[in-house]
């Protein structure tokens, strides 16, 4: 998804406020990654262009709880007052590789 830096106004969104969704993502999904900002523009409902700088965030969740975290999204959407936040899914197998596995001879055991 793409949290936007700043309001509709143009003011900045207090860090605060971003590290507040973000712990909402760890407390409900269990982490999340800050892959850094990225550049954009949208149409807004009126017709009217919109350009953010948002900060571009990963969550890995299980496909039965998409719709829990598109609630979610949905809910910074109004707490940061835009009209839509970019929330994408997508279909991938994701591990948390424990550092304490047993490495074959030759591949970093030490």
């Amino acid at each position: 998804m793409l949290i936007p830096l700043t309001y509709n106004d143009g003011t900045e969104i207090p860090p605060q406020v971003v590290t507040r969704l973000t712990d909402r993502f760890l407390d409900l999904f269990g982490g999340f990654t800050i892959r850094g900002t990225v550049n954009g523009a949208y149409r807004m409902a009126d017709g009217s262009r919109a350009e953010d700088v948002s900060l571009e965030v990963w969550v890995a969740i299980d496909g039965r709880r998409v719709d829990e975290m598109r609630c979610e999204v949905s809910r910074a959407c109004r707490e940061l007052g835009q009209e839509s936040i970019y929330f994408e899914v997508t279909e991938s197998q994701v591990e948390l590789v424990d550092g304490r596995l047993f490495a074959p001879s030759g591949h970093g055991n030490d």
